[in-house]
């Protein structure tokens, strides 16, 4: 072993890296989710909030684990950046291949992150017309506009694109809890809408 080489430790003591030096960190499973629903009304006017959240859950950021390995040659994440010596980062190992060695990657406490968030999910509010505007036919007997908006904000010290990691595919989807291959980022979205009623 080197200056700036990855490590890990020998936990059974045997002198030597190997699956027995392997061990379960935290779960993938929250120990808890809330969720937050506000609705106010005045003059017209209407509102309506979701707030949704988990806590206490581990994330294994495969994105990171694979762009900032120091074992594969490719482009990598610019805050990875690679230990170069004294006074550098201590995060990254140095890139080290070749016939004098590899620093090996493996699954370790490296790629854990905690799963903890706080998301807007839906915000909407709204005006209904009064019926005064409405006209003597009464032809739209009640009509409202709305703006909503969707995952406005997430507050969350996860570093991949998105917390809300769910599993992955398949028949084994229960065997991936907890592992972002990639997760898509949660879209937000603005939307107008008129309802009517005729």
């Amino acid at each position: 072993m080197r200056p700036g080489d990855v490590r890990y430790r020998d936990l059974d003591g045997n002198g030597e890296i190997n699956d027995k030096d392997r061990e379960e960190i935290g779960s993938p499973y929250p120990l808890f989710e809330y969720g937050l629903n506000l609705g106010a009304n005045f003059k017209g006017f209407d509102f309506t909030a979701y707030f949704q959240g988990v806590g206490g859950n581990y994330l294994f950021n495969q994105n990171t684990y694979w762009t900032a390995r120091s074992d594969e040659l490719g482009a990598i994440r610019s805050d990875r950046l690679p230990w170069t010596g004294p006074g550098s980062t201590n995060e990254t190992p140095i890139f080290r291949q070749g016939p004098s060695g590899r620093n090996p990657e493996y699954n370790s406490t490296r790629f854990i992150e905690r799963g903890d968030y706080f998301r807007l999910k839906t915000l909407q509010i709204g005006y209904t017309l009064p019926q005064s505007l409405m006209g003597r036919q009464k032809v739209i007997s009640r009509a409202r506009i709305y703006v909503n908006g969707q995952n406005l904000f997430t507050i969350t010290n996860y570093s991949g694109y998105n917390p809300e990691v769910s599993g992955a595919f398949g028949s084994a989807a229960w065997n991936l809890r907890g592992i972002d291959l990639g997760n898509y980022p949660a879209a937000r979205i603005m939307s107008v809408g008129v309802q009517a009623t005729f």
